[in-house]
Order: structure tokens, then sequence, then C-alpha cells
């Protein structure tokens, strides 16, 4: 079983920052196949630089 496969990020407060700086690092990871974004301040923006990084990995099949 992956310890690291599963994340939750809930409840931080992140950010358009944030999530393009996350977005960058999922374009990287393989290995993440869980994440939980809930009660995060995330916005159209953030969305979008998380979307950019969700289109380059292969492995994430659940966001929350």
């Amino acid at each position: 079983v992956c310890s690291a496969c599963s994340r939750s990020l809930s409840n931080n407060d992140i950010g358009k920052r944030g999530c393009i700086a996350l977005g960058k690092g999922l374009e990287a990871n393989g290995s993440l196949t869980s994440l939980n974004l809930h009660r995060n301040q995330i916005g159209n923006e953030g969305a979008a630089a998380i979307a950019k990084g969700l289109s380059d990995n292969g492995s994430l099949t659940k966001v929350c």
C-alpha cells in the first residue's frame, strides 16, 4: 500500500498562488492518486492552474 498516494490539503486556506504551485507539482507527480482540496480559497484562476497541472498528470484519479 502506498503511504503517499493520498493527500488531504483541506482547510489550508490555499489561494491562487498556492494553486499555481500545486498545479506545477501535479505536472511532475506520478504517484499521487487522491487529493482533497475541500474548504480552500481556490477561485477561478486557482482552479485553472490546478487543471493545467492535471492535464499532464496520469496518476491522479480523485480530486475532491
